[in-house]
């Protein structure tokens, strides 16, 4: 797989430490090194400093990573562009568009926005991506590679899609856990004790989620089967699929106001 042999990674926090072990770990050759004032991340097989000026002067990356917060970045990104004559540079801050980025690393730099969601943690990512003109296709596939390190990765022709993606995958994992969660109090409704109630939610979310991912059988498909015509799970069904209110419309709606505001972050 091509990916890059060279990599910098700036701001190592809980998503980009995520992203890098998984690196490490598909790729055991990546020469990785991080700068993070905070202090040394607890990852093995990187090179780490506090800070831009304790690199040796001759050091050049062939990816630069920045997981940084957006508000800060204005004022760090520009002393990187002493790499982008042979750097591919890489964002996964939301709201920094690429032509904010190319503002600070110089129009000529080339550059990759990504969207990573939180189950790269676990190797079952997705990560969107979109590239800016200079781009190559070689380190396109690199990033790629990156991406399906720790999952799926998701070429994307738009920005406007990465705002999508985000409604989607990105804020996705906070709607499963939202269902969970909603699930487990329901379950103690019914007369469960907490640690019963927290047990039946998580495995039965869980084991629906395997079966998503086996056979290549649809969601509507997995649905039909469980639901018996006349049935209870018909019953339950009748209330979180009706036309207006239900589960459908309603996360629709909440994907249409995710969506908003992502479009807002970016402008």
């Amino acid at each position: 797989m091509n990916h890059p042999k060279t990599l910098l990674l700036v701001g190592c926090g809980h998503m980009g430490g995520s992203l890098l072990k998984g690196w490490i770990n598909a790729f055991p050759a990546l020469e990785a090194t991080v700068i993070e004032p905070a202090g040394k991340p607890p990852i093995d097989g990187i090179a780490w400093v506090a800070s831009l000026q304790e690199l040796a002067a001759d050091y050049q990356p062939e990816m630069v990573v920045f997981g940084l917060k957006p508000q800060i970045m204005a004022g760090i990104l520009p002393d990187y562009q002493r790499f982008k004559e042979k750097a591919c540079f890489v964002s996964m801050a939301a709201g920094r568009s690429l032509a904010s980025l190319q503002a600070m690393l110089g129009a000529d730099a080339a550059l990759v926005r990504i969207m990573p969601n939180l189950p790269v943690s676990v190797q079952r990512g997705v990560t969107g991506f979109v590239c800016n003109a200079q781009v190559t296709e070689e380190d396109a596939s690199k990033v790629a590679a990156l991406a399906e390190a720790v999952g799926v990765a998701v070429a994307l022709e738009t920005e406007a899609q990465l705002d999508a993606l985000t409604a989607v995958s990105g804020s996705g994992p906070a709607y499963l856990f939202h269902f969970a969660e909603a699930l487990e109090r329901a379950a103690q409704s019914l007369g469960f004790n907490e640690e019963t109630a927290r047990t039946l939610a998580i495995e039965t979310t869980l084991g629906s989620a395997k079966l998503l991912d086996s056979d290549g059988i649809t969601a509507a498909e997995w649905r039909q089967r469980v639901t018996s015509p006349g049935g209870t799970t018909a019953a339950a069904l009748d209330v979180l699929m009706q036309p207006e209110g239900g589960f459908e419309a309603l996360l629709a709606k909440a994907l249409a106001q995710a969506l908003a505001r992502a479009k807002e972050l970016s402008s």
